[in-house]
């Protein structure tokens, strides 16, 4: 193992030169890793990304077809990350490829580099999820000691990793594996809406794929989710089922004249129509048709009637104008898509991650993490962005006094209504929790403290007002936890050990 001296990269302008040599800059790395980023987090995944840079030299013969498969030999690997560079040298070891086209030798040699990353530790944990960003090979000269025949081969890779844990509380990752095949081998676009554009491609090849019919049925619930009806914003649903006939149980009104979804003339009026969903209706669509209203079945119900065709059911919820989501037939989410926007819906706050930042925080004794959880959960389920600030018992009601002019101060009281802090969480500005879960003010706008080390111009206003306060906590000795729920659906929760990390 090397270490590189970084002062001898900078002069390194190309990926070809340094996958040559081995020796890499931190500059170079930054075309695939800040677009990566960018998209992962436009999906909604909370991870750090990472470029690994590989070199797989290959020997074996020159010519081969599909009836003469011959034998490659694996001779050495490197790979360079994070500034460290891992070499292993081979003897007679076999390569996994023999002959195939050349996506299947793309992928072999990919599992197998993935395969000595984990085994050499490269990254310290095989715990990580990786997309292949660029893919080549070429011919090296032949030693003397080869015979006629024989070449050799250096093939190189640059991978994208980042943890899995990032995908870890998604319960459906239909999108999540279509967006990381559309992505893998990415060629980059010199244009402004290119990622947005990407998201949309492939969220509109998730969803066209659940379908055997030769239409946008993406562009179809886009449209249908752009209209009001006598001015008011869409809801409703609709359920995609190839086989209504099993449902002879089931509520159900069918219409006498089926509406085409693929026709686009018929788009008011299925809007019209989802005016009357309430409760648990929706309407019924085969995936061609629309052609009657009934109670939504639940998964048991579904996976009793449908056997192993369940899985080609779905459902598609209006949630207001430009929004709409993809559920499975056991309601988990497979996308959520605003305003054209495809990604993955909020994830379920992770009450792992909460318990244990809270415990570092807070003595136990002083600590209700049940209704904490409740008020951070609630904030979570908002359509928009909010803060659940939590203070030690000792300051909360200083800070809820010194805020007082700009927040709304209520005398401290412990609510134990769920409804209710539903409700106290939907407006606008942070509530201010003591660790017991008593709440001391709603409505609240953080006044902290600026510092040029500290933030994220990536991230928006709430993010990074949640960022100064905790600074102002930590100069005045105030032992703060903040979760921040984006507008995006993004969850963070951030302490005082958090301020810097960006940086």
């Amino acid at each position: 193992m090397v270490i590189i001296n970084e002062s001898s990269l900078i002069n390194r302008n190309n990926y070809l030169s340094a996958l040559r040599s081995m020796e890499f800059g931190e500059p170079l790395v930054s075309p695939p890793l800040e677009d990566y980023s960018e998209i992962l987090n436009r999906l909604g995944l909370k991870c750090e990304v990472n470029v690994i840079l590989a070199s797989i030299l290959v020997r074996g013969p020159f010519y081969s077809n599909a009836s003469d498969k011959r034998t490659y030999y694996i001779d050495e690997v490197n790979t360079y990350y994070k500034k460290t560079t891992t070499s292993r040298r081979y003897s007679n070891v076999q390569s996994p490829y023999t002959f195939g086209d050349s996506i299947k030798k793309k992928n072999v040699y990919t599992d197998f580099l993935i395969d000595f990353i984990n085994k050499e530790n490269v990254t310290k944990t095989s715990n990580n999820e990786y997309i292949r960003y660029a893919y080549w090979d070429e011919e090296r000269s032949k030693l003397p000691s080869q015979s006629k025949g024989q070449s050799n081969w250096e093939i190189k890779m640059v991978l994208v990793e980042y943890s899995r844990d990032s995908i870890k509380n998604f319960k459906n990752l239909k999108f999540y594996s279509q967006l990381k095949d559309g992505i893998t081998d990415w060629k980059f676009e010199d244009y402004s809406s290119y990622i947005l554009d990407t998201l949309t491609k492939q969220g509109r090849k998730t969803l066209n794929s659940l379908i055997n019919e030769n239409y946008d049925l993406y562009d179809r619930m886009h449209s249908i989710s752009l209209l009001r009806y006598e001015s008011a914003e869409i809801r409703g649903r609709i359920f995609f089922c190839s086989d209504p006939t099993l449902f002879k149980d089931v509520h159900f009104i069918k219409f006498q004249n089926n509406i085409r979804l693929s026709d686009t003339r018929n788009i008011r009026a299925i809007r019209k129509l989802l005016e009357i969903n309430a409760g648990d209706t929706c309407l019924w669509c085969d995936g061609e048709y629309i052609y009657g209203i009934g109670k939504m079945p639940s998964g048991s119900e579904l996976a009793l009637l449908l056997g192993k065709k369940i899985e080609e059911s779905f459902y598609i919820i209006f949630k207001g104008q430009g929004r709409w989501e993809v559920v499975d037939y056991f309601t988990n989410s497979i996308m959520i898509v605003n305003h054209n926007i495809p990604s993955l819906s909020k994830p379920e706050l992770d009450i792992i991650e909460f318990s244990i930042k809270c415990k570092e925080q807070f003595s136990p004794s002083e600590l209700n993490l049940k209704k904490l959880y409740d008020f951070a959960k609630a904030g979570r389920d908002q359509e928009h962005g909010t803060m659940i600030v939590i203070i030690d018992s000792l300051h909360a009601q200083e800070e809820a006094s010194r805020l007082a002019k700009i927040s709304f101060p209520i005398v401290p009281n412990n609510i134990e209504d769920y409804n209710f802090i539903i409700g106290m969480t939907s407006i606008d500005g942070a509530i201010i929790l003591d660790p017991s879960g008593k709440c001391y003010s709603i409505g609240c706008i953080l006044d902290g403290l600026s510092n040029t080390n500290i933030g994220d111009s990536s991230r928006g206003a709430r993010y990074n007002s949640a960022l100064r306060y905790i600074n102002y906590c930590e100069k005045n000795n105030i032992r703060t936890l903040v979760v921040i729920v984006s507008e995006d659906g993004m969850v963070s929760i951030k302490t005082k050990d958090d301020l810097y990390s960006n940086n």
